[in-house]
């Protein structure tokens, strides 16, 4: 959408954003990407119009945006309560599931890890050819973090890191998503026992930002 508005605003057209919920309840700017263009935290909140002005307000961008507003949306909604249909956002967001896991699970393609790309429920299953997966779920759930339990499973991303190969790992199932803390769920999970799978690695561009 960011980059829509900027080319609108550099042609000269009209830019129309239509007020969407979040899906879920910083950006350094040295780390800008495509698909993390302005420095926002990890869960906003923000409906697409509120993004849209936000972007419109600090970017300073001249561009004719109109916004027309999402109402009735209570802000502590999570959107299957919204009474919307679920519309992909990407390839690699197929249900609410994989967004209420996405803000840590993102976290782990700063390593080495497969985060399930390549997979039908990416970012809910991570792994790696290294790891044994009994061994890996097991103790996963010994830690015990709240309202996450993890299942041995065993799978071959079909394209991304690990493509083809037969990868080792856990998946991920969140028991209340009220309680569920993405990035403790998720990417500290391999993080806090890095000692027994020493292959565990920061990949190249992970290690560039530090």
């Amino acid at each position: 959408m960011l980059l829509a508005m900027e080319s609108c605003a550099r042609a000269g057209l009209p830019f129309v954003a239509l007020g969407r919920p979040t899906p879920i309840s910083v950006l350094d700017p040295g780390c800008a990407s495509f698909i993390g263009l302005h420095p926002l935290p990890m869960r906003h909140a923000m409906t697409t119009g509120e993004l849209a002005s936000l972007f419109h307000r600090e970017r300073s961008l001249d561009a004719d945006l109109t916004v027309i507003p999402c109402r009735g949306l209570q802000r502590h909604q999570w959107f299957d309560q919204t009474g919307l249909p679920w519309v992909m956002a990407s390839p690699n967001m197929p249900t609410l599931d994989t967004a209420a896991v996405y803000p840590g699970a993102v976290l782990l393609e700063g390593t080495n890890l497969s985060e399930g790309r390549g997979t039908t429920p990416p970012f809910e299953i991570f792994g790696a050819p290294f790891l044994d997966a009994g061994d890996f779920a097991a103790q996963l759930n010994h830690w015990q973090l709240p309202a996450a339990r993890f299942r041995p499973v065993w799978f071959r991303p079909t394209f991304d890191k690990w493509a083809g190969e037969l990868c080792g790992g856990a998946q991920l199932h969140v028991t209340d998503r009220a309680v569920f803390r993405p990035p403790g769920g998720c990417s500290d999970s391999p993080h806090g026992h890095r000692p027994r799978w020493r292959e565990l690695r920061l990949a190249p561009a992970a290690l560039r930002i530090r």
